[in-house]
């Protein structure tokens, strides 16, 4: 049986991996001339730069699926935990957490009166919400809302505060500005913020708190180059540099896809490319699953203004910083509406990355990545970029006391119509549907098509959703629908491993 895989980001590497331990012969097509999708990287004047990914959470997500393909993640790429993890720097405060939670107590009973305290019931809750999440929801397929109420599922869900925010969770436990901004900054990395976030969603603050965050040797790109020399060993072949421009239909089955230069003929065809773009610009009307009001009624991530800066000399920042002025909510706003401007006083995320590898950027050089969430609709002239990347590099210096424009030799942006350009990213935005509550688990884009029968998406359009070890999983849950079992593979259930035990 011949599977094609369209899309070679972390959701068609995964799949294809997945695929041909099924037993396929598996051909996977990349628009772009590197494999990796939003993590792929580049190297400019001495410097090395992950464009997408960089916080490595939730390990053991890795660990399962090369696990569950017949690998140990250990043969591809090794881990460093970060010292501290990471930073959140306000108006009032510079937040330094460490990985140990009790190395912490200092730091989070200065936020507010017994903060931690407060933090390790909080740090309980999300972590048991791991846990069951884990063992029980993400690792399934669903189809529809009547495949989340089944009795499993509920039971499951029993105690998770379906319908709370994780903003209204974090506020049951903390009221100071610092402790809310500490505990909702991860809701970004799912496509939204505090108050439109799930409080199901954080599990994720259980691993990294509780867990730590990681740095995989090399950076994501080793991580890509794991996924496709995985690929490679189970006979996935690989094809970049050819863009799929059409879908070959026949009843109700695809026969082939289309693409610049070749056409590439299957039983069998998996979708890792932007579920919109594959859905209205690929598929004829009538074999689409979803119309153009249903797309028009989706809540988008936003778009980011991503920097990569190569710097002469060393920065005063950690591996990660949050940097936040003035209150968020004004920010997240203007993302919500939509706007075409960003607040003066905006919040963004840096990265050091040479802090933990000096060997991204040259000796006695500093690698810098800024990412700044915008909206869909934010004007992106050269002119705004410039002016909103200075702005951000004005704040550091601030934050470091140190002059750092006038230290740049090289420097790239990064935004709305480049991930248009290069992912055919839904309206530009960076991550694609956020994870609210009526886009979570069978409530996203169905896996498999509702009118052909062997055309499947994976990725982060489809259950469980954004990140990087979300995309993992669909590849896994993709595996359970194809083959029909509960989980994929099905001798090996998460609850049955030690690895589940991890939270």
């Amino acid at each position: 049986m011949r599977a094609v895989v369209v899309g070679g980001g972390f959701g068609g590497l995964a799949s294809a991996a997945v695929l041909a331990r099924m037993g396929f012969q598996v051909t996977v097509v990349e628009k772009n001339f590197a494999l990796g999708g939003r993590a792929r990287a580049f190297s400019e004047k001495g410097f090395t730069f992950d464009m997408g990914p960089s916080w490595y959470l939730m390990p053991e997500v890795f660990d399962r699926f090369f696990q569950a393909i017949g690998f140990r993640r250990e043969d591809f790429y090794g881990l460093r935990k970060l010292d501290p993890s990471f930073e959140v720097v306000t108006d009032s405060a510079r937040i330094k957490v460490k990985p140990d939670a009790g190395a912490n107590r200092a730091t989070l009973d200065s936020l507010e009166e017994g903060g931690y305290s407060k933090f390790m019931r909080y740090l309980r809750e999300c972590s048991e919400i791991y846990r069951k999440t884990m063992s029980s929801l993400l690792y399934r397929p669903y189809s529809g809302m009547r495949s989340m109420l089944s009795p499993s599922v509920l039971r499951a869900a029993l105690g998770m505060r379906l319908f709370s925010s994780m903003q209204e969770m974090n506020s049951s436990y903390f009221s100071s500005r610092e402790m809310l901004y500490l505990t909702g900054f991860s809701s970004v990395f799912l496509g939204g913020d505090p108050s439109s976030i799930p409080a199901v969603y954080s599990m994720v603050n259980a691993s990294i708190f509780g867990d730590g965050v990681f740095y995989p040797e090399g950076g994501f790109a080793s991580v890509v180059g794991a996924l496709a020399k995985a690929g490679q060993r189970l006979g996935v072949k690989f094809v970049t540099g050819e863009e799929i421009v059409g879908i070959r239909a026949s009843g109700s089955r695809v026969t082939a896809v289309e693409g610049d230069h070749e056409t590439y003929w299957g039983d069998l065809f998996v979708f890792n490319a932007d579920y919109h773009h594959v859905e209205q610009d690929l598929l004829e009307p009538g074999l689409r699953s979803y119309s153009d009001a249903y797309w028009a009624s989706r809540d988008v991530s936003p778009s980011a203004l991503i920097a990569y800066i190569g710097l002469s000399g060393k920065l005063g920042l950690n591996h990660h910083t949050i940097v936040i002025k003035g209150d968020w909510e004004e920010h997240f706003q203007s993302i919500r509406k939509r706007s075409s401007g960003i607040p003066e006083d905006f919040a963004f995320y840096a990265s050091a990355r040479s802090k933990s590898d000096p060997s991204v950027a040259p000796q006695g050089c500093e690698n810098l990545f800024l990412l700044i969430p915008v909206s869909v609709n934010f004007q992106e002239s050269d002119t705004n970029r410039e002016r909103t990347v200075q702005r951000a590099l004005e704040r550091l210096e601030e934050i470091t006391g140190e002059g750092i424009r006038q230290r740049i030799v090289y420097m790239k942006t990064y935004c709305r119509r480049d991930f248009e350009k290069d992912y055919n990213a839904f309206l530009g935005s960076a991550f694609g549907l956020s994870q609210t509550l009526g886009q979570t688990a069978g409530l996203r884009p169905a896996m498999r098509s509702r009118k052909l029968r062997n055309m499947f998406y994976a990725g982060q359009y489809t259950h469980p959703g954004i990140g990087v070890p979300m995309t993992l999983i669909s590849a896994q849950v993709l595996g359970s629908l194809i083959s029909g079992s509960s989980y994929w593979p099905s001798e090996a259930r998460l609850e049955d491993r030690n690895l589940a035990e991890t939270s």
